[in-house]
């Protein structure tokens, strides 16, 4: 599995599944270049996914319940059309 997520990766492996953020290079000769800035190890897609979105939400704008409420309505929307697209639903134990 290999599944882009806006500016997060998420893979796996036989025993985890991997989540790496991915950052541009602002500066210098490798300006606008990616590369991988904090990777976290989850036992579930579960796991993984829910970290996702409370990192998504930590980085919302919201000011009010109402404004958090969408944001996190949108978050789930883009994860199920990723998931949809990318993950054989008949793979998965």
């Amino acid at each position: 599995m290999n599944i882009r997520i806006k500016n997060f990766r998420l893979t796996s492996s036989s025993t985890q599944f991997v989540m790496t953020e991915m950052k541009k290079v602002k500066e210098g000769e490798k300006k606008g270049e990616e590369y991988e800035a904090n990777q976290t190890y989850y036992p579930s897609l579960a796991s993984a996914l829910n970290s996702l979105i409370q990192k998504r939400l930590k980085d919302s704008d919201a000011t009010t319940l109402m404004e958090l409420k969408n944001d996190l309505k949108v978050i789930k929307e883009e994860l199920y059309a990723e998931f949809n697209e990318n993950v054989d639903i008949d793979k998965i134990n």
